[in-house]
């Protein structure tokens, strides 16, 4: 996509991806700057030729941005007029809209301020709501209905399946390419029909489970691991451990990554804000308690191309106060 003058004379030259509203990088006459992405696809961070930042984005859970320098100072908007955000859509600072195609949309409000051109045929009663108020699991580029962010890639039909079945294939089938090669290669009349290849899936997930994990024991793993989180969530987890609210425990053997590097590295979500604690996990105490991953490690791949790209372990128990202990961030 080229933005050119009133004389036809190329100003702004932006790359694309493969996934819709993707950009790689924009080329102007004097600088070339790269994007970052989430797992969302909302651009976290741009970055020059040398890797070092230029510009930085937090969003709320709805999309409102906030842009940060490259020492992290709050500004008031984009101080390279970067107008792609939340979800990689078009933002309109002068009127706090993003533009979604067949649709305005409003972060403050969590809304669209139109009806949904194609009425109940989204299977939604609500033909303002955006996405079902799931704005963390799902993106709607066309403002139609919803998808799993980067489904596209792997199989058209997850744009046309229910919300279950589009969140299945972002959450699990887009991450592991191991997953998709059991699925077409056992099935490949998936691409045919929604119905059937929905139920054949599950049972192919439950008869190849182990060879999709390759989890390792305690021992030997690295003698630390680390947790990057929310600051809000420091007095619960010093309190009470890791996993205790919820099934599974992200971590990483990488314990010096700056917040947006793990922003990016971890694909991490950027509508809840950038990591700003980090935690210490002592793998010996964890064999000593008998807690092992259930997952990796691995390579981070939240969708074929946006995020991603360090270590992660993932434990299906929770990890105790005594295994832990917060550091500081490097």
């Amino acid at each position: 996509m080229t933005r050119t003058s009133e004389s036809g004379r190329p100003l702004t030259c932006y790359i694309h991806g493969p996934v819709i509203d993707e950009l790689l990088c924009r080329v102007t006459e004097t600088n070339t700057v790269y994007y970052h992405h989430d797992g969302l696809g909302s651009t976290v961070a741009l970055t020059e030729g040398t890797g070092n930042v230029v510009e930085s984005y937090t969003y709320d859970v709805y999309g409102q941005p906030s842009f940060l320098s490259a020492t992290y100072q709050l500004l008031p908007t984009s101080s390279v007029t970067n107008r792609f955000l939340f979800t990689g859509r078009e933002y309109l600072a002068e009127l706090a809209l993003y533009d979604y195609r067949h649709r305005f949309y409003s972060p403050s409000l969590g809304r669209f301020l139109q009806t949904d051109p194609i009425r109940f045929d989204a299977e939604d009663v609500n033909l303002y709501r955006f996405i079902e108020n799931s704005p963390v699991d799902f993106v709607d580029p066309d403002g139609l209905s919803m998808t799993a962010p980067g489904a596209e890639v792997w199989h058209p039909m997850a744009r046309k399946g229910t919300p279950e079945q589009a969140k299945f294939w972002g959450d699990v089938v887009a991450p592991s390419v191991v997953l998709a090669a059991y699925t077409f290669a056992a099935a490949p009349w998936l691409l045919e029909t929604v119905p059937l290849w929905w139920d054949k899936l599950q049972e192919i997930l439950k008869k190849c489970p182990e060879d999709l994990k390759a989890a390792k024991t305690a021992e030997t793993l690295p003698g630390k691991l680390y947790h990057y989180t929310r600051a809000e969530n420091v007095e619960n987890i010093l309190q009470k451990g890791l996993g205790y609210d919820r099934p599974l425990t992200w971590t990483t053997p990488a314990g010096n990554l700056s917040p947006v590097q793990a922003q990016i590295e971890l694909a991490l979500p950027a509508n809840r804000g950038y990591p700003r604690a980090l935690f210490e996990i002592n793998t010996a105490r964890l064999q000593q308690l008998g807690i092992n991953p259930a997952v990796g490690p691995q390579r981070i791949m939240s969708t074929p191309t946006a995020g991603g790209g360090g270590v992660e372990i993932i434990f299906n128990q929770p990890i105790p106060p005594s295994a832990i202990r917060q550091v500081p961030f490097p």
